[in-house]
């Protein structure tokens, strides 16, 4: 009784946490109101003071969000002044957009929301449309199942609007935790103007069988002489995705030099190409099972997607990728 999994040490333990937390997330709040200006918006310089009051400390910034430390606990004050615990492990700096399907914890984990929450503090919280919430679709054991066109008759319109955009010719790094379901053409993440695209294919056509082939490329809608050599191509990575298996994809650009680096679980599967012009301007990047041909596409299940606004060099992804290949068992290999 006193001991147990359900004893009453174990539950005064539980009760006492709680109870720290929401303390501590009131005291925050409360820092948070009283940091207000005149206009309606939150200074950071009197929040900063209001938390060095209450003797909470804080990261150092000039803008939201900021990270705050109370006890053993770790929060995050977002974009727009909410408060939500930091479980982020991996490189913070310049990390825009964190979209954990093992952490979708605004509200509490809710496997019909259409809401895929960014733990970064910045709130670029990605929009699902369509889903039908079922074994093949939607929320499924810490993921998020994308069904693609199975038939040339079957067309699936479900898609995920991540409301992240980049400026032209800006350094960006991307990262994705993602497995392909069924051999097929995976679903894929692109960026409104089809400048970056990011395809992971499985597919059989007239030539025979292409067994995962990585095709990033640049603009693939314009300067068309140009944009295969933006692009990398199995003969550019020679590596092959397998069904069912969960993979770890970096992609840096680097704007100084116009380098594009691709790194394939982890920093030891390094490939890189140097980029014919500059990138333009998008406002955001959406993942969907349509090609831009309207060919039939594939179901893909994604982990983790990440974006930060500066190149990770391979020591930091190698550093990345140690934390997603221990929490989803990924193989080097």
């Amino acid at each position: 009784m006193l001991t147990g999994q359900n004893g009453i040490l174990n539950k005064t333990t539980e009760a006492k946490v709680k109870t720290q937390k929401a303390n501590e997330l009131e005291s925050l709040k409360l820092g948070i109101l009283e940091s207000y200006d005149n206009s309606g918006n939150i200074s950071i310089i009197k929040l900063q003071e209001n938390l060095k009051e209450k003797g909470i400390e804080y990261s150092q910034s000039n803008e939201l969000p900021i990270r705050v430390n109370m006890g053993n606990n770790k929060y995050i004050i977002t974009k727009s002044g909410k408060v939500i615990e930091d479980v982020i492990k991996y490189n913070e700096n310049g990390l825009k957009v964190c979209l954990d399907a093992t952490h979708n914890i605004y509200d509490g984990y809710n496997k019909t929301t259409n809401i895929w929450y960014d733990l970064s503090g910045n709130e670029n919280n990605a929009v699902l449309s369509n889903f039908e919430n079922n074994d093949v679709s939607g929320w499924n054991n810490g993921s998020l199942k994308v069904k693609g066109n199975t038939t040339d008759k079957a067309i699936s319109n479900e898609c995920v609007k991540i409301p992240y955009g980049l400026q032209e010719n800006e350094s960006f790094s991307l990262e994705m935790v993602f497995e392909d379901n069924d051999n097929v053409r995976t679903t894929y993440l692109s960026a409104d103007n089809g400048w970056h695209t990011f395809k992971f294919h499985d597919y059989k056509n007239s030539d025979g069988t292409f067994d995962g082939i990585f095709y990033i490329g640049g603009n693939i809608y314009n300067n068309p002489s140009n944009s295969f050599k933006n692009r990398f191509e199995p003969k550019d990575t020679e590596y092959l995705l397998k069904q069912h298996k969960i993979y770890y994809v970096a992609y840096t650009y680097e704007k100084d030099i116009n380098k594009a680096t691709l790194y394939i679980n982890g920093a030891k599967n390094t490939y890189t190409k140097n980029y014919i012009g500059n990138n333009e301007v998008c406002n955001y990047f959406i993942i969907r099972a349509l090609e831009e041909d309207g060919t039939k596409s594939g179901s893909a299940t994604y982990h983790q997607i990440r974006f930060y606004n500066r190149v990770l060099n391979s020591e930091e992804v190698a550093s990345n990728f140690s934390l997603d290949s221990s929490k989803y068992k990924i193989k080097s290999d």
